[in-house]
């Protein structure tokens, strides 16, 4: 029997970085140059219930009956599994590859949940679609990140630019022209569930304050929409700038998110901004492909982890 494979990118927030959470809209794009694969090969000559899960970065591997319940990838078969009224999981040898950073914005959960939500279905011999694949990642990323917008699971299982409004239909952005990216990696880890708590506790306590900030961070979702249908690359930096501003006000940049955001803009980035929920990982600017390369660079000389090149037509 051969082995199936899936694959799921990464994925960044352009716009709405937790407004989104409050019903706000967001924009968000699929990073195809970061992906994680999953395989699936059958153990015959093993006992029904049998599963070995390697992660081929690391070499690590682990025992499925050996994880947690709230394990990412325990979660998310036991999901499926039940989904599709298994009993029990054929013997089956997992294994994991990823260019994907973890806990840094780009999606890492969302495309390890819809990756295996896809191979899995299959290679149990279900062709599920991308509404049900869309509907099981959410389900995950709520045991991941407690209360996700749903922006993340979106985007990496349609694999398209999305303008998106939490529990209302996707809509599809058709780029004027394609943009060109770069989101360069902080190197500080940080956790989306905690800085979402953190940012609702702030709500709860001072809405007065925070609520029209999350407010004029949807507006600019709002208006970034029409700037990319139309292909307005400069209003778009702009936006991004005034996004970052917002963010800074709620609390999630940090010094190493502001020294790389300033260093892409001074380097000539049209825009940039933190992207996922802030307190460390990315940042992403938007930059002319001429210029995609020297702004790399300076962002690698200023500190920055990785610094990856994305096209996003």
């Amino acid at each position: 029997m051969p082995a199936i494979y899936a694959k799921s990118p990464g994925k960044t927030i352009l716009f709405g970085e937790h407004a989104v959470v409050y019903g706000h809209p967001a924009i968000a794009v699929p990073l195809p140059s970061i992906m994680l694969q999953v395989s699936f090969l059958g153990l015959p000559d093993q006992p029904a219930g049998s599963v070995r899960i390697r992660n081929a970065n690391t070499q690590k591997e682990e025992i499925l009956s050996d994880m947690t319940a709230d394990n990412p990838i325990r979660a998310v078969l036991d999901l499926v599994s039940s989904y599709l009224e298994l009993n029990k999981i054929p013997a089956t040898a997992i294994t994991i590859s990823s260019t994907i950073p973890v806990a840094s914005g780009l999606g890492s959960s969302a495309a390890l949940a819809a990756a295996f939500i896809r191979g899995f279905s299959q290679y149990l011999g279900f062709q599920l679609g991308n509404e049900q694949i869309n509907e099981l990642a959410f389900e995950v990323e709520k045991i991941q990140h407690g209360t996700p917008s749903g922006i993340d699971n979106t985007v990496i299982v349609y694999q398209k630019p999305i303008f998106f409004i939490k529990g209302q239909a996707i809509e599809y952005i058709n780029l004027g022209q394609p943009i060109t990216l770069i989101v360069a990696d902080t190197g500080v880890r940080s956790l989306t569930r905690e800085v979402v708590a953190e940012v609702r506790s702030r709500l709860q306590a001072n809405p007065e304050i925070l609520t029209p900030i999350l407010e004029d961070i949807g507006c600019i979702a709002r208006q970034a929409r029409r700037e990319l249908i139309h292909g307005n690359m400069q209003e778009i930096g702009a936006l991004m700038n005034e996004n970052q501003g917002y963010l800074a006000q709620l609390g999630v940049s940090c010094p190493e998110l502001d020294h790389l955001i300033q260093t892409a803009r001074s380097a000539g980035a049209l825009g940039a901004k933190l992207c996922g929920s802030g307190k460390g990982g990315n940042m992403v600017a938007l930059v002319q492909p001429i210029q995609a390369e020297t702004i790399r660079e300076a962002l690698l000389d200023s500190g920055a982890v990785t610094a990856i090149i994305a096209e996003i037509e």
